[in-house]
């Protein structure tokens, strides 16, 4: 199921992919008192879901160029099931944005406690 996910959401999830490995290592070491992975570990939590969202985007392009030659009837349906699996990559940056922000959110409330 996670494979099939990945699958749909093309070359972009690797990216979102790795902005949110990055981002979750430099929250998590934020989180453990290291001061200076504040605003790296905010930025790829924003970069994850900025980059979701482009490639969403994008999916939707190239399935709105795809269907221009299509009959109406299929057109409904391309059109469905390409918005659907354009809709991955912002699914996987958002689910790894909020993953970020809480542990740095835990990074922040330990940097005010001390």
């Amino acid at each position: 199921m996670l494979v099939r996910f990945f699958q749909e959401g093309g070359y972009g999830m690797y990216v979102v992919l790795l902005f949110g490995l990055m981002g979750v290592a430099a929250a998590a070491v934020y989180a453990a008192r290291q001061e200076r992975m504040r605003w790296p570990a905010w930025g790829l939590a924003a970069a994850c879901v900025v980059a979701g969202a482009l490639f969403m985007m994008q999916g939707r392009s190239r399935t709105d160029e795809a269907i221009a030659a299509v009959d109406p009837q299929t057109q409904e349906m391309i059109r469905e099931a390409g918005y659907r699996e354009s809709q991955r990559p912002l699914q996987l940056g958002l689910g790894l944005g909020v993953l970020v922000a809480v542990l740095a959110a835990a990074g922040e409330v330990k940097r005010r406690k001390s």
